[in-house]
């Protein structure tokens, strides 16, 4: 392969990094030359039961398994991975297909009058289970996982101290955050960033551009890919 083809480098757990690389079409993933560099693993955290009876809100598919069976639950989705993996674990879902923001204005808008509980890990925005309960959504949260930093590849921290362009959608301001952590990097960078805090976290890398999704979720970010010039 050519030296000068673009690099794809991946840098979120090994699953969710696979199945991103799966939602591009086979033509666009073959314009670059794709690594993958999981920035962390997760952990679970000590945490108070669960409600059995209480339905859940779902920020991360990392989640899903400390929510217990579905067994007909509702399971309230920030987006499409989570849903999959909650409907997987037979709860029905309702998906927001955005952010913190979007899932909030959908629970809000139907207004569920059973508990609910915010599973969540230890850096967790949007403050969702605070805003419910102020707005007479009454719920509880627990923090069931935490993120574990590791290292970047060989081949990855030498891509991004080569001369080929890589490419790096970053999905959460805490992988930006993480990354930043083993820069400067030499390499010419294009940041596409699931939103703008993800894109104000990134700002120490010094991309040569820095991209937005249209949309915060899976489509906006293989959307963003499409669109690049490669």
């Amino acid at each position: 392969m050519a030296r000068d083809v673009p690099i794809l480098l991946l840098t979120r757990p090994e699953v969710a990094a696979r199945d991103f690389l799966g939602s591009l079409p086979d033509e666009l993933a073959s314009r670059f030359r794709v690594l993958v560099s999981p920035l962390f693993d997760y952990a679970p955290v000590d945490h108070a039961p669960v409600d059995p009876d209480a339905d859940v809100i779902l920020t991360s598919a990392a989640a899903v398994p400390y929510a217990g069976s579905g067994g007909g639950r509702t399971a309230w989705c920030v987006g499409d991975r989570t849903a999959q993996a909650a409907r997987a674990a037979r709860f029905e879902t309702r998906n927001a297909r955005g952010d913190a923001e979007a899932l909030v204005a959908l629970i809000l808008a139907q207004r569920p009058v059973g508990p609910l509980v915010h599973l969540r890990g230890e850096d967790s925005r949007g403050s969702i289970a605070a805003r419910l309960s102020a707005a007479g959504v009454m719920c509880e949260e627990h923090v069931v996982y935490a993120k574990v930093p590791r290292k970047l590849t060989m081949q990855a921290h030498r891509a991004l101290m080569g001369n080929v362009t890589v490419v790096l959608p970053l999905f959460s301001p805490e992988t930006a955050r993480l990354l930043c952590r083993h820069g400067p990097f030499s390499a010419p960078l294009v940041v596409l960033a699931m939103s703008w805090a993800v894109a104000e976290a990134a700002r120490p890398l010094n991309a040569e551009r820095a991209e937005i999704a249209a949309t915060p979720d899976l489509a906006g970010m293989v959307g963003r890919v499409a669109a690049l010039d490669a």
